[in-house]
């Protein structure tokens, strides 16, 4: 990097070498954004467009068969966007910077660590990243926030003959105020649903990423089960739900009607890939000779809880936090397997939406976008908090 910052400058060293070794990363976020987009229904049916999941929907929900699953979306996404996503995230070879108080323990780690000071990118790259990131924020923080401010103070009335609408202060307080009380069922069942998932994901997904450490081939055969089954299209994957809770096993019935565990293993398809990615990418950051006299003298139930658990607990909480983010919002897989009675923020918005209640729907989102801030500047802080390994315990 500092010879090719010598001979390039730091504008040409990103295009020409930083982007380049990225590539395996950017292509697949671009690809996997892209497959989110298309297999969205709520956002993509408010403006006319059919997507995949809308598509299902539409043609099949009524009376879905094993044909139709396979020819409207699972074959071709699972075939090709899967094996595409997996190719390409397991020929790159992971290149972590760590800053260690001793960096000559980075040698025995087979992922290859530099230790080589990170250098800041100069001033117009810097300005025109600030651009760019602040026009993002614009469309997708600060409108949409404005806008809700503006539906929630607006009042229309009818005055000789004509509409006439007003804006008052007071009238945003009331309602801000009220829809916690309006509104407290479906912020609840939104919290239980989504911690009880997140919690759940984090079960599952922990031990597959420590497992697929110590073995080259359980870590291929796991990146590519849960790149294949996050592409799922949300209804088809609560269709499969509840299919399996039809069968004819004892207690199913029970569980399908009077527990949100139907709920929550709809949502699992995509949290779980969600949380062992992250908790991935943590296992990658730590050198393996960390865990190796560890393995040799524990149990692996108990190196995961003395050994892993303490070098992990920021990741684990970033994983936990982004699923359980993730599991609160994804109406296209939990909308069909609700328990009766039960309504979420998601489902509540989505009928909302439709029925043309501005100030309700500004209301009931208004809670649920400052929860997400709040949930999301936590984010922030334990991502930008410098973390050092400790090697204590470890011989």
């Amino acid at each position: 990097m500092e010879s090719g910052k010598l001979d390039q400058g730091e504008n040409l060293l990103w295009w020409k070498i930083r982007l380049p070794l990225a590539k395996h990363w950017w292509i697949t976020s671009l690809m996997a954004t892209a497959m989110l987009a298309a297999t969205e229904m709520t956002i993509a049916d408010l403006y006319g467009f059919r997507t995949l999941a809308d598509e299902f929907y539409l043609l099949y929900a009524a009376n879905p068969s094993l044909d139709s699953v396979i020819r409207t979306c699972v074959l071709p996404l699972v075939l090709w966007v899967g094996g595409t996503l997996w190719w390409m995230t397991s020929r790159q070879r992971p290149i972590a910077i760590l800053e260690l108080d001793h960096p000559e323990h980075i040698a025995t780690s087979p992922v290859r660590y530099s230790a080589m000071p990170i250098s800041r990118p100069a001033k117009a790259s810097q300005l025109i990243a600030l651009a760019i990131l602040f026009l993002l924020l614009a469309l997708g923080v600060f409108v949409p926030a404005f806008s809700l401010i503006v539906k929630l103070g607006q009042e229309a009335q009818i005055m000789d003959g004509n509409l006439v609408t007003q804006w008052r202060l007071s009238l945003l307080t009331e309602r801000i105020f009220e829809a916690p009380v309006t509104f407290r069922a479906e912020y609840f069942w939104t919290l239980v649903l989504s911690t009880f998932s997140g919690v759940i994901a984090i079960l599952v997904s922990w031990p597959l990423a420590a497992w697929g450490r110590s073995s080259r081939a359980v870590r291929r055969s796991v990146d590519l089960l849960t790149l294949s089954v996050a592409i799922i299209p949300g209804p088809v994957i609560a269709m499969l739900v509840i299919e399996c809770f039809q069968l004819s096993v004892p207690g199913f019935a029970v569980l399908y009607e009077r527990s949100i565990i139907p709920t929550s293993c709809a949502l699992m398809a995509r949290g779980i890939p969600i949380s062992y990615w992250i908790i991935r990418i943590g296992y990658s950051m730590i050198p393996s000779n960390l865990f190796a006299s560890a393995s040799m003298e524990m149990s692996s139930f108990s190196r995961l809880l003395q050994v892993d658990l303490p070098l992990l607990r920021t990741t684990l909480l970033q994983a936990w936090l982004i699923t359980l983010l993730y599991a609160s919002g994804d109406l296209p897989a939990s909308l069909p397997v609700l328990p009766p009675g039960m309504t979420t923020v998601g489902s509540r918005l989505f009928g909302l939406l439709h029925s043309g209640a501005r100030f309700q729907e500004a209301a009931l989102a208004f809670w649920y976008l400052t929860a997400v801030a709040l949930l999301g500047l936590i984010l922030f802080v334990t991502i930008t908090r410098p973390t050092k390994l400790s090697t204590r315990g470890v011989r």
